[in-house]
C-alpha cells in the first residue's frame, strides 16, 4: 500500500510542475480558458440557469450547447470563494488531473490481481504525458474533469459485468449521465467502452442485456435537464451537426502519425504497450487491447482516454514480456538464492534506469508547458483591461495574437475572428475566416479578407509577440490603421475608411 501511495504522489508532483514554474500565480492564466470562464459567468448571471447564447465570441455570439457540469462547478467557486478567475482556471484542472490518479488506481485494483502490475500501471499512468498533457492548462478543465468521470464509469462497467446486479447498473447509469453532463469526448469514450467491454464479457463475463438497458435509460433520464434545455433553445440538430464535424478525413490522417503517448523522445511506454498487446493476445485476453484500439478510433479527443488502457498494457508488456524475455525474472532462479541475486543485479539496474527516463521525460514535458501554453502576458492583460474600460461597449475587434481566446472574456467586446465555441454554430464561416486571416502577412491582405467576409471591425488588436514584429511595423505604415494605444505587449489600431 505504501508503494502505491508513493507512485501516486510521483504523478501528483509531475502535474504540479507547471504551476510551480509559474509561481502558483493568480495574475495570468496558463493556456486558454476564457470561453469556459464566460460560460460560468453567464450561468452565474442567469441564476444558475443554462444560457442560450454566449456573447462576444463572434458578432452574434455562439450558441450554448456544451455539457455544463464543470462550468457549474466554476460558477459555484466564483460565487462562494474569493479566488480570481485566473487562479481557478490554473488550479482546478490540475486538481482534477490529480484526482484521475486516484480513480485510475481504483480501476486497476478492480482489473488486476497482481500488486506489481497495479504499482507499475499507476506509475506509468502518472508519468505518461498523454495522461496529463491536455489537463494542466485552462482549456483542459473539461478533459481533466471528464477523465475522472470516464475512469469511474469504466470501473463501474467492469463491476457490473462481474456482479450483474441492479445496484451496479444504477451506479453505472448515474456515471453515464455524469459523463454526458461533463464532456462530449468522455461521453463518446464512455459509451463505446461500455459496449466493447460488455460485448467482450470483460474481464471474465458479461452482465445481462437488460442491465445495460437500465444503464442507458438512467443515463438518458438523469442528463435530460441539460440536453432538453439545449434542444429547446437550438433543436437537437445542434448535437448531430457538431458530432458529424468531429469525423473528418483530416482526423483519420492525424491518427496515422500514431502519436499516442506524448513522449518527447523515445516512446518507451508505447513500446511496452505493444509488448503488452502481444502478451494479451498470447494469453487470449482480448478485452484490454480491443478496448484500447476502440478508444484510439475516437475522433480528436482520444489521447487522454487512451492513456488509461495503454498504461495497463505497458505494465503487462513490462512484466509479461520484457522482463521474462531478458531472463531476468526472479521466477527463473528456482531456489538458488545466489542465482536469484545474480539475475536481479541487471534488472535492479535496468528497471530504475527505465523509470528514471520516464520521470525525466514527464518532467521535461511538464516544465515546457508554461512556455508552450503561455497565451496572455501581463502587458497584454493590461492592454485588454484598458480596452474594456475605454472603448465603446458595441465596438467590434479583429484580434491578431495568441491571446485571442481570452480577449472577448476580458474586454467584454465583440471579437469577430475568434473560433473557440464556433463548433456549435450552424456554419463554418468563422473557421474559414480564421484560416484565411492566418495566411495573411501584410495589412492589405487583412483588409481584403475582411471585405470578402463582410467583417468590419472598429479596431484591430495586434500582439507584439516576436512573430508579429514585421506586421506591427506594416500596420503602422498603412493609412487605414491609426494607432490608439501601445504598450510592451500589444498595439491597438482604430480602423478608418
Amino acid at each position: 500500500m505504501a508503494l502505491s501511495v508513493v507512485v501516486i504522489l510521483v504523478g501528483v508532483l509531475i502535474r504540479l510542475i507547471p504551476l510551480y514554474r509559474m509561481g502558483f500565480t493568480q495574475d495570468v492564466p496558463l493556456g486558454n480558458g476564457g470561453l469556459y470562464v464566460l460560460f460560468a459567468e453567464e450561468i452565474l448571471g442567469a441564476g444558475y440557469a443554462l444560457p442560450s447564447i454566449i456573447p462576444y465570441y463572434t458578432a452574434g455570439g455562439v450558441p450554448y450547447a456544451y455539457p455544463p457540469l464543470a462550468f457549474y462547478l466554476l460558477a459555484l467557486l466564483f460565487d462562494f470563494t474569493s479566488l480570481t478567475k485566473f487562479a481557478l482556471m490554473n488550479f482546478v484542472p490540475v486538481i482534477c488531473s490529480c484526482l484521475s490518479l486516484l480513480a485510475f488506481y481504483r480501476l486497476v485494483r478492480q482489473l488486476v490481481n497482481q500488486y506489481r502490475l497495479v504499482v507499475a500501471s499507476v506509475l506509468i499512468y502518472g508519468l505518461l504525458p498523454a495522461a496529463f498533457l491536455e489537463h494542466l492548462s485552462g482549456e483542459g478543465l473539461v478533459e481533466a474533469f471528464g477523465t475522472v468521470t470516464f475512469i469511474l464509469a469504466v470501473t463501474a462497467m467492469l463491476r457490473l459485468n462481474i456482479k450483474d446486479d441492479l445496484k451496479s447498473a444504477v451506479v453505472l447509469g448515474l456515471l453515464v449521465a455524469l459523463n454526458v453532463l461533463t464532456s462530449p469526448g468522455t461521453t463518446y469514450g464512455t459509451l463505446v467502452s461500455i459496449v466493447v467491454l460488455w460485448a467482450l464479457g470483460y474481464p471474465d463475463r458479461r452482465c445481462k442485456l437488460h442491465r445495460l438497458i437500465v444503464v442507458f435509460g438512467i443515463g438518458v433520464a438523469a442528463s435530460a435537464p441539460y440536453w432538453l434545455t439545449v434542444a429547446s433553445h437550438h433543436g437537437l440538430a445542434i448535437f448531430l451537426r457538431t458530432f458529424a464535424r468531429q469525423h473528418s478525413a483530416q482526423d483519420i490522417l492525424n491518427k496515422l502519425s500514431l502519436d499516442v503517448t506524448g513522449e518527447p523522445f523515445l516512446t518507451l511506454w508505447g513500446v511496452l504497450a505493444l509488448l503488452g498487446v502481444l502478451y494479451c493476445v498470447r494469453s487470449r485476453n482480448w478485452g484490454l487491447p480491443v478496448w484500447c484500439g476502440v478508444v484510439y478510433a475516437i475522433p480528436r479527443e482520444f489521447q487522454y482516454m487512451m492513456a488509461v488502457p495503454l498504461s495497463i498494457l505497458a505494465a503487462y508488456g513490462l512484466f509479461g514480456v520484457a522482463v521474462p524475455k531478458t531472463g531476468l525474472a526472479p521466477s527463473n532462479t528456482g531456489g538458488d538464492r545466489r542465482g536469484l541475486w545474480r539475475r536481479l543485479g541487471p534488472i535492479a539496474l535496468v528497471l530504475p534506469v527505465m523509470f528514471a527516463y520516464g520521470v525525466w521525460s514527464a518532467v521535461l514535458v511538464a516544465v515546457r508547458l508554461p512556455v508552450v501554453e503561455q497565451r496572455v502576458t501581463r502587458s497584454e492583460l493590461d492592454m485588454m483591461t484598458w480596452i474594456q474600460q475605454h472603448t465603446d461597449e458595441d465596438s467590434a475587434f479583429l484580434v491578431i495574437g495568441n491571446e485571442i481566446e481570452w480577449f472577448p472574456e476580458i474586454t467584454e467586446r465583440i471579437t469577430l475572428n475568434v473560433t473557440q465555441g464556433s463548433e456549435w454554430a450552424e456554419t463554418d464561416e468563422v473557421y474559414r475566416l480564421g484560416h484565411d486571416l492566418a495566411s495573411c502577412v501584410v495589412p492589405e491582405c487583412y483588409l481584403e479578407t475582411m471585405d470578402d467576409y463582410n467583417v468590419f471591425p472598429d479596431y484591430v488588436y495586434l500582439s507584439k509577440s516576436p512573430e508579429n514584429g514585421t506586421l506591427v511595423q506594416l500596420f503602422g505604415c498603412n493609412g487605414r490603421f491609426v494607432a490608439v494605444r501601445e504598450n510592451d505587449g500589444a498595439i491597438l489600431f482604430a480602423v478608418v475608411d
